[in-house]
Formats: C-alpha cells, structure tokens, sequence
C-alpha cells in the first residue's frame, strides 16, 4: 500500500503579506497541493493522508469548493482527512456544506473516528478539532483494533510542548499498534520514530521556518497478522524556502563589490529562494553600507532579499592603538574593554566607542 502525507498545507495563507511576495506566495500554496493531487495520480498513490490545517483559517465555502473539485480528479487515490486546529470544525464550518467525491473520508468525530477501507485493507484512526484550542490527550485512547489490517492514525498535535493543541505522547503512540501514524501541526520535518513522523508544512509560511519543506512518501506491506514492512522518505517540494545567510566581507570590500559577490552566490543557491542575510566580518573604517540601495540591486536582479542586517565591525588596528596611545583616551579605553567576557559585546562596545571617540578628536 502506497501512501502520500501532507501535513499542515495552510490553503488561504499569505506568506509574506504587505510585500510584492504577498499574492504569490499564497498562489504557490494552491499549486503545491495541486502538485500532491497530481503526483497521486501520476504515482497511483493509494492513500492520501492529511492530518489537518489543511485551510490556515475557517475556510470559505468557495475554497472547500475548489478542494472539492481536486479531489474529484483523483483517479485511484482514497483520502483520509481530519480537521486540526486551524481549520476546526466550528457550526459554522462550510466543510459541512460540501458532500466530497465518495474516495474521500473526512474523520469528524472530536473524540474518535475510524474508517476501514477493504480494497486496501487498510483502517485509518483520528479525530478532529472542534475548537482552536485543546489541551485533553484525546489520542490516547486511539488504538488499532485488527492485527490482520494495516493500521493508520493521522493525528493533528504536538509531542514537543503544549501549545493548547492535543497533547501527544511518543510512548502511546508506539504502542498503540499502529504501523504507521502521520503526524500535523509542526511545521519541520521530525522522525519521532521509523513508524511516528511529521512531514511538517508543504510550504514555508514564515521566516522562522527554514530547511527544506514538502511532504513524505511511503509503502506499507503487510501478511496476515504479523508485523507489517514499512519504508518512506521525504521529498522536498517547497516552490521556494527561507534561507539564512551569513556573509562575510572584508575591509577590501566595496559597495558595489558587495553586490556583485553576494548576487554570484544567491544565483549559486537559487534565485528563486528567500534570503535573510547578515553581513559579517570587518568593514573599512569610511564604510557605511546602504542597505536598501544593495537590497534594491539584487532585486533588479531577479533575488528575493527579504532581510539584510549589517553585522560588520570597522577595521580599527585596535593592538596598534592600543600601543600607540596608552597615555590618552583612547588606550585607556581599550584597555578598559578587556574586561568584557562577552566577544560579540566586547567588538561592538570597540566599535561604538571608538567610533566616538574618533570623532570627538576628528583623528584618523
């Protein structure tokens, strides 16, 4: 049996709202899941697990249509869906004014829900959210109930923390007898364990998500009641991820060098990816990066910038000051920085005060 897990999709967010990324971004969160509806198809998955927010907020009916209509051009594919805290089933939820295609199984139960598919032989366990916030155990009373069949659980939750979603526990969840359970709401990738995995979000939806996102691919196999054989992988599928970036220049380093350099590497890494540099290393004294104006010509260039922060300290020749000038101000106040444990505070302390100093006396 072949399965395809998407976790925590999000339809309807806007990553990077208010930037000209905005519309796009929420655009590429459609195409991904399109992607997975056709890779079903393409693949002959048999099985599409997605264990909730499959919609970042309540849905509008005409999203859960749109919804509706992929999951009408399946051509093999069963599907097992549960709502997670995002998307919960309110009374108002429009997920109860659209009847999906029959190869569609929608576990609504807030407590616990299951559904046996023959031709897969095949039971899948969850439940779904009927409010934003809860903080009972409720998949600890999940187990499978048939050691002839391969036993699923798709379960929405979180096994680091509580963040008032479901609590779980790797312990029951192990032992529950499940031979494979598809973890959402955490947005990395983690393998709680060989059968226990979260394939996080298909896309990244803020800049605290970097690494690589998509979803996970498997193959169940089972005879009679023994233990089953499983293998799955994860396949990156993210249009784009975050990237962070340290860059570091030198006292050599002009503006326009700056660019050019730093545009050979995005290109290197992909133009299409969203960069959150840092500029580190040491500057030249007379050096003031224009951070917008370098922004502005990377993105004449086809690079996404979002974030560009100037960590670089000036080139003060701080031993030779230190030589130079201990009878004045200056060597005094140098030596005095010795007393900082701290590095990073101790090199930009220097570059503060040294910079005041400076100027003050209109030396060098």
């Amino acid at each position: 049996m072949k399965f395809l897990h998407a976790g925590d999709v999000h339809l309807g967010a806007e990553p990077e709202s208010g930037t000209s990324l905005g519309a796009v971004r929420k655009g590429e969160l459609w195409d991904a899941f399109r992607d997975i509806i056709e890779r079903c198809n393409k693949e002959n998955i048999d099985l599409l697990l997605l264990p909730g927010d499959l919609f970042h907020s309540q849905p509008l009916l005409r999203e859960v249509k749109e919804v509706d209509y992929l999951f009408g051009t399946l051509t093999h594919t069963r599907v097992v869906m549960c709502a997670g805290n995002h998307d919960c089933l309110l009374p108002t939820s429009h997920y109860y004014d659209v009847t999906f295609p029959d190869q569609v199984t929608f576990l609504m139960d807030p407590q616990t829900d299951s559904v046996y598919l023959p031709e897969l032989n095949t039971e899948v366990f969850g439940l779904s959210y009927d409010a934003r916030q809860i903080e009972e155990a409720r998949y600890d009373a999940l187990h499978s109930t048939d050691a002839g069949r391969i036993n699923i659980l798709v379960a929405h939750g979180n096994i680091l923390c509580n963040d008032k979603s479901i609590p779980l526990h790797r312990g029951v969840l192990e032992g529950a007898g499940f031979d494979y359970v598809a973890l959402g709401h955490i947005h990395n990738r983690i393998e709680v364990s060989p059968r226990v995995a979260y394939s996080g979000s298909l896309e990244p939806l803020n800049r605290g998500e970097t690494g690589a996102k998509g979803y996970i691919l498997g193959e169940i196999q089972k005879e009679g009641s023994g233990p089953s054989k499983i293998h799955w992988e994860f396949v990156p599928h993210a249009k784009r991820e975050y990237v962070p970036l340290d860059f570091p220049v030198t006292a050599e380093t002009t503006e326009f060098s700056l660019c050019s350099e730093l545009f050979g590497v995005l290109r290197e890494r992909g133009l299409q990816h969203m960069y959150l540099i840092t500029l580190t290393g040491t500057r030249a004294r007379e050096v003031v990066w224009n951070l917008e104006s370098i922004t502005a010509v990377l993105a004449k260039y086809g690079a996404n910038v979002l974030e560009l922060a100037d960590k670089t300290v000036p080139d003060f020749p701080v031993e030779l000051w230190r030589e130079q000038e201990q009878d004045n101000l200056v060597g005094r106040f140098i030596n005095r920085m010795d007393s900082v444990e701290d590095e990073t505070l101790k090199n930009r302390a220097l570059q503060y005060g040294l910079q005041a100093l400076l100027a003050r006396d209109d030396k060098r």
